[in-house]
């Protein structure tokens, strides 16, 4: 029986160990369930852009086993960079690359499984991960530039902090847990309906302009919120949540102008914001007001 193209393919990736190429742009790379392997120590990327190109498709298949990064979003060549942008990954499977499992740029989405990678597990910068699991990673388990959304995922057990963020993100749904470098760190994001527990330092680290909501964080070795920008006005909205277990519940302490209502707290400390912040607490919900945090 004939083989297909694509196992050909694999086979000759196999025996040379160099990185995979791409071609033009509105191109669909399908691995039809096949794997990229990179076999020797001297292998770079599994796929990398060998030129500016964007609209690209990659899916259904296994990324493994390279030097570099399963997917690479850029590279140099002739010392200027260039880029793969506006990327979909989905259905991939990017596990023990000695680099990171996934790294896509500008206006890319992600719906795929990055564990074990000798560095990150995902990097996107301005974009979507949705519906995606990064793992075992020895660094963050997942990496976001601005303005991107991350909904239902999970990042566990990752060296790095689970979810790292800069501004303006949006972070729904996701359960963030057993990572050595904190839980979430975020400045004006939306942090919405997560799991965050078992991190170590910190469930979630905040710079200004956040919104917490609705999200259970607790098991933390440090605090559940902590501040990060200390001193400056934090502007922050943290509400109804349930915070457990954490050294702290939420910290604060010289990051002033945060508004924290309306949730429930049973850590070995509970409050320490320090002034500034608008944070009433009661020990007793039967006379709380609507706006109090329980604190018990």
């Amino acid at each position: 029986m004939a083989r297909s193209p694509l196992a050909l393919r694999e086979d000759r990736v196999r025996r040379s160990g160099n990185e995979t190429q791409g071609g033009g742009d509105n191109v669909t790379l399908d691995l039809n369930g096949y794997s990229l392997v990179g076999v020797t120590s001297n292998s770079l990327d599994g796929i990398r852009p060998s030129g500016d190109h964007e609209s690209i498709i990659i899916r259904n298949g296994h990324i493994r086993g390279w030097g570099g990064k399963g997917i690479a979003s850029s590279i140099l060549e002739d010392f200027e960079p260039v880029f793969l942008r506006r990327c979909l990954c989905q259905d991939i499977i990017a596990q023990d690359n000695k680099g990171g499992g996934i790294d896509v740029v500008v206006g890319s989405v992600i719906r795929c499984l990055s564990r074990n990678n000798g560095e990150f597990g995902i990097t996107l910068g301005i974009g979507l991960c949705v519906d995606s699991v990064s793992e075992w990673n020895q660094g963050a388990g997942i990496l976001c530039g601005e303005r991107t959304t991350v909904v239902h995922c999970i990042s566990y057990n990752n060296t790095g902090v689970g979810i790292s963020c800069g501004n303006r993100n949006t972070i729904i749904g996701c359960t963030i847990s057993m990572n050595s470098g904190g839980g979430l760190d975020a400045s004006a994001t939306l942090i919405r309906d997560c799991t965050i527990n078992y991190n170590t330092g910190y469930g979630v680290r905040i710079t200004f302009q956040c919104m917490i909501e609705g999200c259970n964080i607790g098991n933390t070795t440090g605090p559940g919120v902590a501040g990060a920008q200390l001193g400056q006005d934090g502007k922050s909205r943290i509400v109804g949540n349930h915070f457990y277990d954490n050294t702290v519940g939420i910290s604060l302490t010289n990051n002033p102008g945060n508004c924290i209502y309306q949730n429930t707290l049973r850590n070995d400390v509970n409050l320490d914001v320090g002034a500034g912040n608008s944070a009433p607490v009661s020990n007793d919900p039967a006379i709380a007001g609507p706006w109090h945090n329980i604190a018990l």
